[in-house]
C-alpha cells in the first residue's frame, strides 16, 4: 500500500505544455506531399531527358537527312552541268537551257541548306560552293561568247579544261566532303544519343532509387513520430489498469495531438493519485477520531459504572436509616 502513495517524489517534475505547431494530420499530409514531389521530380526529369533525345534525334532526321540529301542532290546537278557545258561543245546554244535549270536548282538547294545550318565552318564552305556557281555560270556565258568566233576544236578543249572544269570538280568536292562530314556528325549524335540514353535510363534508375530510400525514411520517421508515443500511452495505461499508479510520467515531446494526450494522461494520473492520497489521510483522521471516541466511551461507560455504584450505595445505606 505504501508504494501506491510514493507520489509526491515521482510527481515533481517539469511538463512543458506544447502549443499544436505540427499535427498528426500534418505529418501524414506533408510525407505525402513529399514523395509526390519526388515522383513529380522522377516524372519531370523523364520528360526532360525523354524531349532532349527526342529533339536530337528529330534534328538528325528532319535537318542533318535534308542536309545531306540536298547535298548529294548539289553533286548531281553539279554533274548535270558539265555534262551540260561538255554538250555545249558539241551543240552549242542547244546545251544552254539544262546548263541554266541545274545552275537555278542548284542555287535553290543552296539557300534552303543555309538556312538549316549553324556551324560557321560549314556556312563558310557552302558561301564557297554559292560563289563557284556564279563563277560557273559567268565563265558559261563567256564561254558561249567565246564559241560564237568559231574556235577550234582543241582551243575548246583547253578552254573547258581550263576555265569551266576545274570550278565543276571543285563544287562537287566541296559537295561530296560535306556530304561525307554530314553522314560523319550523324553517327557521331546518333552514339551521343546512345550515350545520352543510357545516361538518362542510369539517372531515373538512381533517382528511383534514392526517391524509394526516401520514401522509406519518411515513413518510418512519421511511424515513429505517431507510433512510439502511443506505445508509451499504451504501456502506461496497462500499468494504471493494473492498478498501479507508481509508473514515471510519459515524457513526449511531440508538439501535436499526441503530445496533448501524454500530457492529460500525466494529469490525470497526478489527480487520480492526489485523490488517493486524500482518501488515505482522510482514512487515517476517521481512524484516529473513531479510536479518541472509543476512549471517550470507555470513560464514560467508568464514570456510569461508579455513577451506578455511588447509586446503589446510597441506595444501602438509606435502607438501613430506615431499619
Amino acid at each position: 500500500m505504501q508504494n501506491i502513495y510514493k507520489f509526491k517524489g515521482q510527481m515533481n517534475y517539469c511538463y512543458e505544455v506544447n502549443t499544436l505547431q505540427f499535427t498528426v494530420r500534418k505529418k501524414i499530409l506533408t510525407g505525402f506531399v513529399i514523395v509526390s514531389l519526388l515522383l513529380t521530380m522522377i516524372a519531370g526529369l523523364s520528360i526532360y531527358f525523354l524531349q532532349s533525345v527526342t529533339a536530337s534525334y528529330s534534328d538528325i532526321v528532319d535537318r542533318r537527312v535534308e542536309i545531306q540529301t540536298n547535298m548529294k542532290e548539289i553533286v548531281i546537278q553539279t554533274q548535270q552541268q558539265s555534262l551540260a557545258v561538255q554538250n555545249t561543245l558539241m551543240q552549242g546554244d542547244a546545251a544552254s537551257q539544262t546548263f541554266q535549270e541545274t545552275k537555278i536548282a542548284i542555287d535553290e538547294l543552296i539557300e534552303n541548306t543555309r538556312v538549316m545550318l549553324t556551324l560557321p565552318e560549314f556556312l563558310e564552305a557552302l558561301n564557297t560552293l554559292q560563289q563557284n556557281n556564279d563563277d560557273l555560270a559567268t565563265n558559261y556565258d563567256a564561254f558561249l561568247d567565246y564559241l560564237n568566233a568559231n574556235p577550234t576544236e582543241a582551243a575548246k578543249n583547253d578552254y573547258w579544261e581550263k576555265e569551266l572544269a576545274p570550278i565543276t570538280t571543285n563544287m562537287i568536292a566541296i559537295a561530296s566532303d560535306y556530304a561525307s562530314q554530314s553522314i560523319d556528325i550523324m553517327r557521331d549524335v546518333n552514339a551521343e544519343n546512345k550515350e545520352s540514353v543510357s545516361t538518362i535510363i542510369t539517372t531515373i534508375i538512381v533517382i528511383s532509387i534514392v526517391t524509394i530510400i526516401a520514401a522509406i525514411a519518411i515513413g518510418i520517421f512519421i511511424s515513429e513520430q505517431i507510433g512510439r508515443p502511443l506505445l508509451k500511452i499504451t504501456e502506461a495505461t496497462k500499468t494504471m489498469a493494473n492498478k498501479d499508479l507508481t509508473m514515471e510520467p510519459i515524457n513526449v515531446k511531440n508538439q501535436d495531438e499526441l503530445g496533448e494526450l501524454a500530457l492529460s494522461f500525466n494529469t490525470m494520473v497526478e489527480s487520480l493519485r492526489e485523490l488517493i492520497q486524500n482518501v488515505y489521510a482522510s482514512t487515517e483522521q476517521v481512524a484516529a477520531s473513531s479510536e479518541q471516541l472509543m476512549a471517550s466511551a470507555e470513560q464514560t461507560t467508568q464514570a456510569t459504572n461508579q455513577i451506578a455504584a455511588s447509586i446503589q450505595e446510597v441506595a444501602s445505606g438509606s435502607k438501613n436509616q430506615e431499619e
